[in-house]
């Protein structure tokens, strides 16, 4: 046989004859039988080619990745479970006033017991659910099919089926049909198989019904389908829903699964060769609906991170245009998404037909092969985000026990008098608290109402002159939507219109930039405002555990900390969700899309007294074969009239006052939640000072109640302390990120200890802009013991906002010694430095 080294990939590119290229082929024995194209055919050997001079497998099975994954995640969530196991063995200790604050402040419902409990069956699942959705034809059934390694699912290019799909691991292949009843029972059928190499021939009939034309027609049902796969075999199952965006009862059925299922990870599958790479509508009304899912507890059901987005049928995307129709993919999810996404992690290309032709001979298309790597990266985020929920329910429960019982502690070392003095003084920083903090809101609710009409006017003019109105009025017969039936045209004319409505303000927005601007403002003042009560209520709290007072520049301090956020943009993209506080996460739901997507300006239309209502009044009365008529014969002065009077609509004061409400929703919900949320606080705090004071109990039974408590807690928040780090611990910043900083500095540029070393450096943003820092970074190697109490140095640093301690931004991931090195702001200086009076305040 021939060595394949005798050939080089100039070799393969210059073939130009299909003959010889199976006369290669044939030499070096590579499997040729489905292949016809010379293209293909250079694949082929381009293929056979790398995987013989590469270390890399020419199939890397997505069953091993997949198994390795699952055994990480069970050591996690053992650790965790253990963690836990001794919380629910340490209850006992807690009396009634520490639950009853418990349940004041929502740490727990029902009761302590059956909240920890719960947590714990939680963590009992491995099972990894990824949700696969898709336009129909997008070819999703295929990249599933390849997924498995085998032709499971049959593949229809209509969108005649409203089943869930869930295929999951079995002993043997099985096939149970779910069907949902309108009363809502669910009657199970098992659903025979004749051969089990031929799934498909068994699936189909129950997949795709025949005789089911209309919606209605479609039997709702759930099919499970069991297999004795290695890949299932890990935990991980497969749900391949319906067609997204071409049937509202389709799409239903969709959200309805999500909305009461597990779901971890998210792969959503792209018809990229139509329109242009993406039908956004489609893609962000359900991006929209599933960021707005909640589950019980209030915490989204998706997070972004957990999701891909596969460019499915890239090989038939003309060259020239697949820069543009990728940037199309890239524009929709993040305009759909409410959290930045890092698109070169989550937005992948593909020919899954292609690369199941080339898997069934041995081989990994380079596309395949990077898409299943992303499902390698996606995994562990989708299944550590289950484990960092429950870890952080169970850190603040924690950490709120540990305050309740030093503050008794506290109380038990004080005399009556003593107690009486401390606890006048507190309520009465406590009504005052409550006062400036009602002040602070109504100050906020103002200044959002008074930036609402300043925009309205803005837009509402806007969208009454003349160049918007000859924008959106303007229709060629190339642009006019097409389609059978009045019913399915009227709701492709209504898109279309929106959309120029919708990219007219977008083009506004761009220019003015009014809703970036007091987005970016809201957060600031938000988080601002919030982060100072917040601090000011923990002073009272401090008090209460210790009889010190607490430095009273602890409040401004902290502003002169938010006014940093001023100088990197990005900060709001690099903070950790598992360290952000109550304020933080309420002022990060402010960064919502800045424009809302077509089908949300659609329902906002659709509203009554509105547009498309009273359109559609007046269709009513016509015959829609009239209809159709009318706008077949005259499509642009259809459309011109249509659009014409959409516009004058749109730009009344109290429609635009409406969509500008409709874009800052989330801002006017957060600023509820600070109405709720510190009263609550506040309340809470001040019923425990008035329960403590009244406690008859002598200071020994004090501290044989409350001393094991605190105890026993402090050595459980340390275990959960470890666990983060161990197992939830991810850098903010990227090494890319962070440069040193080359231009020379007056004084000694780098500090060295022991062990670490400080040197100045530039952190970069991705909008291009920079801040001067100093990294602190190991000078070698070192133990893990040292790097956890480094972490741990960080996260307490991180909480002193001091004017004389430096600002943590956070962490990066150094590549010389693969550890964690702390970014800080301002430059640093030693003290020999700081006491001659050349350097910055700040020391080392």
């Amino acid at each position: 046989m021939a060595n394949i080294s005798d050939i080089t990939l100039d070799t393969i590119e210059s073939l130009n004859d299909s003959v010889e290229a199976f006369d290669i082929c044939d030499r070096f024995e590579i499997y040729t039988d489905d292949i016809e194209d010379l293209q293909d055919l250079k694949e082929r050997l381009r293929l056979h080619f790398e995987a013989e001079h590469s270390q890399v497998p020419r199939l890397e099975k997505a069953a091993d990745v997949f198994a390795k994954l699952r055994e990480n995640d069970t050591q996690r969530r053992n650790a965790l479970q253990s963690i836990f196991q001794t919380i629910k063995e340490s209850l006992p200790l807690l009396d009634l006033s520490i639950l009853k604050r418990l349940e004041a402040e929502n740490v727990v419902s029902e009761s302590a017991d059956i909240n920890v409990r719960k947590r714990i069956t939680m963590l009992e699942s491995g099972n990894c659910p990824i949700l696969v959705a898709g336009e129909t034809s997008s070819g999703k059934s295929t990249l599933l099919n390849l997924l498995l390694g085998k032709k499971i699912l049959p593949e229809a290019h209509l969108s005649c089926t409203a089943a869930i799909t869930r295929i999951k691991y079995g002993e043997k292949h099985r096939v149970v049909k779910v069907t949902h009843q309108p009363d809502g029972r669910r009657m199970s059928s098992e659903v025979p198989i004749k051969n089990p190499d031929d799934l498909c021939s068994a699936l189909e009939p129950v997949l795709f019904p025949k005789g089911a034309a209309r919606e209605d027609e479609l039997e709702k049902c759930t099919v499970d389908v069991y297999l004795p796969f290695e890949l299932l075999k890990s935990g991980v199952y497969i749900i391949d829903s319906p067609g997204i965006g071409e049937s509202g009862v389709m799409d239903d059925v969709v959200l309805d699964f999500i909305a009461n299922n597990d779901v971890f990870a998210f792969i959503y599958v792209i018809m990229t060769d139509k329109s242009g790479g993406v039908q956004e509508d489609r893609l962000q009304k359900l991006l929209r609906q599933l960021q707005d899912m909640k589950d019980s507890a209030g915490e989204p059901i998706f997070d972004p991170g957990c999701a891909i987005f596969v460019c499915n049928r890239w090989d038939l995307v003309p060259e020239d245009a697949r820069e543009k129709a990728l940037e199309n993919v890239r524009l929709a999810v993040s305009e759909g998404w409410n959290w930045p996404m890092d698109s070169s992690k989550q937005i992948f290309t593909l020919s899954a037909k292609m690369a199941w032709q080339h898997s069934q001979a041995g081989y990994m298309t380079h596309d395949y092969r990077r898409l299943v790597r992303g499902i390698k990266g996606l995994i562990p985020v989708s299944l550590q985000r289950r484990t960092a929920h429950v870890h952080r329910w169970g850190k603040h429960m924690v950490e709120r026990t540990i305050d309740c019982a030093q503050q008794y502690l506290h109380s038990a070392n004080l005399t009556r008098d003593e107690l009486e003095v401390q606890h006048n003084s507190q309520k009465e920083k406590l009504d005052k608290l409550e006062k400036k903090s009602e002040d602070i809101l109504k100050k906020l609710e103002d200044h959002l109402n008074k930036e609402c009409e300043t925009i309205t006017d803005s837009l509402s003019r806007y969208l009454s002159s003349d160049p918007v109105r000859a924008r959106v009025t303007s229709w060629t017969n190339a642009e006019a939507p097409y389609g059978i039936g009045w019913n399915y045209l009227e709701g492709r004319i209504e898109d279309a219109i929106c959309k120029r409505i919708i990219d007219a303000i977008s083009s506004w927005e761009t220019e003015k930039k009014h809703f970036e601007t007091l987005k970016k403002d809201l957060f600031k003042k938000f988080t601002r405002e919030f982060q100072l009560i917040e601090s000011e209520l923990r002073m009272i709290e401090n008090m209460l555990e210790r009889s010190s007072e607490t430095d009273s520049r602890d409040s401004a301090d902290l502003a002169a900390y938010m006014e940093l956020q001023d100088l990197m943009d990005n900060e709001v993209n690099k903070m950790s969700i598992v360290d952000l506080n109550l304020g933080d996460k309420i002022a990060l739901g402010l960064f919502s899309p800045i424009i809302l997507p077509i089908g949300a300006l659609g329902m906002l239309l659709a509203s009554p007294a509105l547009l498309f209502v009273d359109l559609k009044k007046h269709v009513r009365k016509q015959k829609e074969k009239q209809m159709l008529s009318l706008y077949e014969q005259k499509k642009c002065e259809f459309l011109r009239d249509r659009s014409s009077e959409a516009l004058k609509i749109m730009a009344k004061r109290d429609v635009t006052k409406a969509y500008v409400d409709a874009q800052l929703q989330e801002a006017w919900d957060h600023l509820q939640m600070m109405h709720e949320s510190i009263p609550q606080l506040i309340s809470s705090t001040r019923n425990y000072m008035q329960t403590i004071k009244e406690d008859q109990r002598s200071k020994e039974q004090l501290i044989d109640t409350y001393d094991p408590v605190v105890k026993k807690f402090t050595r459980v928040n340390n275990a959960l302390e470890d666990f983060a780090i161990t197992h939830l611990f991810s850098h903010d910043y990227n090494e890319t990120d962070v440069e040193a900083d080359i231009e020379p500095v007056k004084g000694q540029t780098s500090y060295k200890g022991n062990w670490t070393e400080v040197f100045p450096a530039i952190l970069n943003s991705p909008k291009g802009q920079s801040l001067k820092i100093s990294v602190k970074r190991y000078k070698g190697p070192t133990c893990e013991k040292q790097v956890r109490e480094e972490i741990i140095e960080m996260r307490k640093m991180k909480q002193q906002k001091r004017k004389f301690i430096p600002t943590i931004l956070g962490t990066y991931l150094d590549p010389t010694y693969k550890l964690p090195s702390l970014i800080m702001t301002p430059r640093l200086t030693s003290l020999r430095v700081f006491s001659s009076g050349k350097g910055s305040r700040k020391i080392v």
